[in-house]
């Protein structure tokens, strides 16, 4: 089977992005009720620091699934286009786009931001891990596992 990769880009505050990626791989654990080994680890999240992380990354590149943020403080949106094989119907590349918005919608507290698009407070990161997963799962749909 392929392993699949899911790139954590580098507009997600980098605050954020370990929690991104252990909600990514919680689905390992889906992964080994279905009958896949532990050490196969099926789906791993790539981060902008990681020495695995392409140079050449860009989040529009359908060689690489992606998790992008947009600040935008007023709206809460995601996005999840993916590049489809029209041939066989494989989905070759997803990328999920979304908002600091769910960020308010996650935690149930307001995300204010400085004039460099810097948190003004602090957010707690406990329910933000477990809603992480979400993102991470729409990725899945790439790169069937097999």
């Amino acid at each position: 089977f392929r392993f699949n990769q899911v790139y954590i880009d580098l507009s997600v505050p980098k605050k954020w992005r370990r929690y991104i990626k252990e909600g990514v791989e919680r689905w390992n654990v889906a992964f080994e009720a279905a009958g896949y080994p532990k050490e196969s680890k099926v789906v791993m999240a790539i981060l902008p620091e990681d020495d695995e992380f392409p140079k050449d990354f860009e989040a529009g590149d359908v060689r690489y699934s992606s998790i992008t943020w947009a600040v935008d403080t007023t709206t809460t949106f995601a996005i999840g286009p993916a590049t489809v094989d029209p041939r066989s119907g494989e989905i070759l590349n997803s990328d999920i786009v979304f908002t600091a918005g769910w960020l308010r919608a996650w935690t149930g507290r307001e995300v204010l931001f400085d004039g460099n698009g810097a948190f003004q407070n602090a957010i707690p990161t406990s329910n933000l891990r477990g809603r992480a997963d979400h993102p991470g799962g729409r990725c899945l749909h790439s790169r069937q596992v097999r």
